[in-house]
């Protein structure tokens, strides 16, 4: 038992030095987002935001501007005296996404929030930091539920939600194998389309991968069977459909600023 436990210990630690060894982002140069790094020794921490950015640029994650850019806003940011007194009272306790995002949320550094982002997101995942970031409780007052009307006819059991960036627009991929567009308004939920891709012979099943584009000009779907298909939500109709790979696809996400499509497929193929 002894050695079969040294050797799995052995092979965990050559897989975190694989994974380590190609991680786009060493680990070292995430410590400039240590609020207690930065609030006392600020010439190192500026040192490994520069290797930080570097990277991303090399790693062609962010073009050069947005690095520049960033790297200006981060040095006059906790150059401030303001700053660097809540930089030095952070406590550990507090989650490191909530307090870049409180500390950013009043300040023109629109490149440097992303940047920040971007980074968390590699060091942390999705789940929480997704949250933390596109929730902004940074409003007056209490944080408050309202339940608003909702007719029969928009309920339906949904194994797929997304929403456009703006908030104003729901998609739901349901069970039974259709798509709803709705429009969320202050007090009401209203629909603006509902159909079927596989009644439309689109899809050769129910929806297993759902995503709309940061400009909300575009709504990616996909079935088990590798089918997937663009629709412009401009117009509300089918745009165009993927060429079919042999394999099931896995994930897929459109970039923000190109509406650039990238799919992975089951074989680890990247389209």
């Amino acid at each position: 038992p002894l050695k079969s436990i040294a050797c799995w210990a052995r092979k965990y630690k050559n897989f975190q030095d694989k994974i380590l060894d190609r991680s786009p982002l060493k680990t070292e140069a995430l410590t400039f987002l240590n609020p207690c790094k930065i609030g006392f020794n600020q010439d190192e921490a500026v040192q490994q935001m520069t290797s930080a950015l570097d990277i991303l640029v090399t790693s062609n994650l962010i073009p050069l501007f947005v690095a520049q850019n960033a790297d200006r806003d981060y040095k006059e940011h906790v150059s401030q005296e303001k700053v660097k007194l809540t930089l030095k009272a952070y406590l550990r306790e507090t989650r490191l996404d909530d307090f870049w995002m409180s500390l950013l949320s009043n300040q023109r550094a629109k490149n440097l929030m992303k940047v920040v982002r971007m980074l968390l997101l590699f060091s942390h995942g999705n789940a929480t930091l997704e949250r933390g970031f596109s929730v902004n409780g940074e409003e007056d007052g209490e944080p408050q539920i309202q339940k608003v009307d909702m007719s029969a006819e928009h309920t339906d059991v949904a194994q797929r939600i997304v929403f456009t960036l703006d908030g104003t627009r729901v998609i739901l991929a349901n069970t039974s194998g259709s798509i709803k567009i709705l429009n969320l308004l202050e007090d009401h939920i209203e629909r603006v389309i509902s159909f079927n891709p596989y009644v439309d012979k689109l899809l050769k099943g129910p929806v297993k991968l759902l995503a709309v584009s940061g400009d909300g000009r575009y709504l990616v779907a996909g079935d088990k069977h590798a089918n997937i298909v663009v629709w412009s939500l401009t117009n509300l109709q089918y745009h165009l459909s993927l060429p079919k790979h042999r394999c099931s696809p896995t994930a897929l996400a459109i970039q923000s600023s190109t509406n650039n499509l990238v799919v992975v497929y089951a074989d680890h193929k990247v389209g």
